[in-house]
This record gives structure tokens, C-alpha cells and sequence, in this order.
């Protein structure tokens, strides 16, 4: 459930519906994740994924309300934490999350806030093969030969309702 809301949320709003760039985002949280995945016993690195998708979420959205378990209610900034608190109630090992939120934060800071000081500088870009392999909504995919194209669709003259079908 976590994975397709904030997962899609991540998708659609901050990547703008680049599939390419979210990917990009996926493939390196599960190659940082293999890091504490080989000194850590963590069998299953699916957990520390989703929980890097949201405490990435939450960087984005952090003045989101929101409300968990019997009316708990807290800003977006604190849901990774609320979630690692809870699986410590329950009596399970919270390692998978925090390793999650590091890989997290790890990305957040080399996507977001690093560039806010050097702006002439990206240290997360996606690759171009990705980009062609995986087009956006608003890519155009242009055939050899041809020209450019007018925005839009063209559906036809059409026919009036009730007319008599351009007879």
C-alpha cells in the first residue's frame, strides 16, 4: 500500500511523470541499499526501498498532514520516523527501515540539496539510454523523415448530433 501511494505520488509529482527518472531513482536506492545489505544480516532489501521511497516523499511534501493509528496526527516530515517507531512497538527489527531512510537522505541530499549550492553542477542525472528506452508523457517520438507536428489531435470534420451524417 505505501509503495503504490507515495511510490506514484513520487512519480507523478516530482518526477512529472518521468518514468526514466524514477526508475533512475529506484536503481540507485537498490545499489546504495546493498551496502548495509552485505555488513547487515537483511535477507530482503524490499523494506528498505519502500522506506526510502517514503522519507523522499516526505522531504518533498513535509508541511503534508497527516494522521496514523487511531488519530496520531503529524506533519509528512516525521512519517518515515512514525514508521520505524511503530515496527519497534510491534517488537520487530527496525534495520531494514533505517537503512532505508539513510539511502533516503543519501539521495535527497545529492538530488536536491547539493545542486542548491552549486548550481552549475547535477550529481544525480539520468542517463540518456534510460530517457529513450523509457519516454515521458510529453516525449515525442519522432520517425526519420518526418516533419514536425501540430500539437493535438486530428479527429476529423465530424458529424452534428441528429444531423443526418453528411448525407
Amino acid at each position: 500500500m505505501f509503495l503504490v501511494r507515495y511510490g506514484s505520488s513520487v512519480e507523478r509529482d516530482t518526477f512529472l511523470n518521468e518514468p526514466a527518472d524514477y526508475l533512475w531513482m529506484l536503481i540507485i536506492g537498490a545499489l546504495l541499499l546493498y551496502i548495509p545489505g552485505y555488513f547487515v544480516p537483511l535477507p530482503v532489501l524490499g523494506m528498505g526501498l519502500i522506506m526510502m521511497i517514503i522519507y523522499y516523499w516526505s522531504r518533498k511534501n513535509p508541511q503534508v498532514g497527516m494522521t496514523f493509528m487511531f488519530g496520531a496526527r503529524f506533519q509528512a516530515f516525521y512519517f518515515p520516523w512514525v514508521l520505524i517507531g511503530f515496527r519497534i512497538m510491534m517488537g520487530g527489527s527496525p534495520i531494514s527501515e533505517i537503512c532505508g531512510v539513510i539511502v533516503g537522505h543519501i539521495y535527497y541530499f545529492l538530488s536536491d540539496i547539493l545542486p542548491g549550492t552549486n548550481p552549475n553542477r547535477r550529481f544525480i542525472s539520468t542517463p540518456q539510454f534510460l530517457k529513450e528506452w523509457l519516454p515521458g508523457p510529453n516525449a515525442r517520438i519522432q520517425r526519420p523523415g518526418e516533419g514536425p507536428r501540430q500539437p493535438g489531435f486530428n479527429w476529423g470534420r465530424g458529424y452534428t448530433l441528429g444531423g443526418n451524417g453528411g448525407n
